[in-house]
């Protein structure tokens, strides 16, 4: 690890806790499949101590065979898959996930809220490409482009916000992520967020949620964040949560953080 991360995280955190931090970074993560209806005597797969996950111990050919045999298989580790969770008591009929990336969330927010219209995109354009192929026939998922998005303003029940990060919860799987740490950079990533919230907030119907996640563990990124989110929109942090990476095995999951914003 470079010796700026190092630094912050013991300033940040304490000598223990950046050292576990530091410690489950080197480590070699699983692959965890969101999988609830799998059958370990016919496949490759062990449970996760996060009900409807597993562990993933066959090739990655077979992998994409498991995954195609049902909707509701994705690849995803379990704090990944809480922001979306957090939602599951609020009824949406029109949600914009307006930082969809590959979708994986996306197709989340269609298992959970399957009366709604979920409206995806995403401003990169290979990203992008992925979102259209991988919804292409799918009856909740409509995927446009980011200037498009102007026509749900008002509309929206929830926005969800996976915003892009520093990544410092997930580098046992981005350990290059790591070396790009730079206090000029994590600032920069903030202002980032923050213009991508102003853009996406207008989208929201007077009575409608922000759900805000990152998979990062800085306080500047998450907890902060959401005060200024909060603030932002004349609501409250309604809930919120941080994941700090670690475990083994069964017990493996990735950091990050969600707030969900009323």
């Amino acid at each position: 690890h470079p010796r700026p991360l190092v630094a912050a995280w013991i300033e940040a955190f304490g000598h223990r806790a950046a050292e576990r931090l530091l410690e489950s970074s080197n480590r070699t993560p699983p692959i965890v499949v969101h999988a609830p209806h799998a059958d370990a005597e016919r496949e490759p797969i062990e449970p996760h101590e996060q009900e409807g996950f597993v562990i993933w111990h066959g090739d990655r050919g077979r992998l994409g065979r498991f995954l195609a045999e049902a909707e509701d298989r994705w690849v995803q580790d379990p704090t990944a898959s809480e922001p979306v969770r957090a939602t599951a008591a609020l009824e949406p009929t029109v949600i914009v996930d307006s930082c969809a990336g590959l979708g994986t969330k996306t197709r989340q927010l269609a298992h959970q809220h399957p009366g709604a219209t979920i409206v995806a995109t995403d401003t990169d354009a290979r990203r992008f490409a992925e979102l259209q192929r991988g919804f292409a026939d799918h009856p909740l998922v409509r995927v446009v482009a980011p200037d498009q998005l102007e026509a749900y303003r008002g509309q929206a029940d929830l926005v969800l916000l996976d915003v892009p990060c520093s990544n410092t919860g997930v580098l046992a799987r981005r350990p290059e992520a790591r070396y790009r740490y730079r206090v000029e950079r994590l600032k920069s990533l903030v202002e980032l967020q923050q213009s991508i919230f102003d853009e996406a907030a207008p989208l929201l119907k007077p009575t409608g949620a922000m759900l805000y996640s990152t998979c990062s563990i800085e306080p500047v990124e998450n907890e902060l964040q959401a005060r200024w989110g909060a603030d932002r929109l004349d609501r409250a942090v309604a809930d919120q949560r941080i994941a700090w990476p670690g475990g083994e095995g069964p017990r493996y999951r990735d950091g990050g953080y969600w707030a969900l914003l009323k």
